[in-house]
């Protein structure tokens, strides 16, 4: 729009986040001045508060943190705001296992598109442990995903090698 200044506060909406969680969301997300909607400063997103998509059967899970900037999230998501026994790294990673999404799929309410209710959100069994035990299983959770994303790295880079290859022998072997 002709005259429209860009404002400088995301609003987080479901296609800003791709498949995976643990990104930052995408860079071209929409942005409002502060002046555009009343009481916008007291809904912004603070340090370690998650967004879980209430929406659909993918229900990404966002960790804010400040280096993303000022945010809001869209009515799309709950925002969770954890106690302090819980690590956000943890609560989100907790959210992601398969006894967690099994849980979610089972209680999705409605036909069309599919929600989790703040019912259904709240009354998920959270395993809590101590702190220690906690930051254990995110280091571990990211060593592995860590390694994923050299493997595949890896796969890549082979099948360039096994492409360079045999265009190179045929080119050495042409008669």
């Amino acid at each position: 729009m002709e005259g429209y200044t860009k404002g400088t506060i995301g609003v987080l909406q479901p296609r800003d986040l791709p498949d995976a969680d643990n990104v930052a969301p995408e860079a071209d997300m929409l942005h409002l001045a502060d002046w555009e909607i009343p009481h916008l400063q007291k809904h912004l997103l603070k340090d370690g508060e998650l967004a879980v998509m209430n929406k659909g059967t993918r229900l990404p899970v966002f960790l804010y943190k400040p280096e993303y900037g000022p945010m809001v999230a869209t009515s799309a998501f709950y925002v969770l705001t954890l106690k302090p026994y819980l690590l956000p790294q943890y609560m989100q990673w907790y959210l992601k296992q398969p006894v967690a999404r099994n849980y979610f799929m089972a209680n999705l309410k409605g036909s069309v598109i599919p929600s989790v209710t703040k019912a259904v959100l709240g009354g998920l069994p959270v395993p809590v442990l101590s702190l220690a035990d906690q930051q254990h299983l995110c280091s571990f959770d990211a060593a592995i995903a860590a390694e994923e994303k050299l493997m595949q790295h890896l796969i890549k880079a082979r099948a360039e090698f096994a492409n360079s290859y045999c265009e190179e022998y045929i080119q050495n072997h042409i008669q």
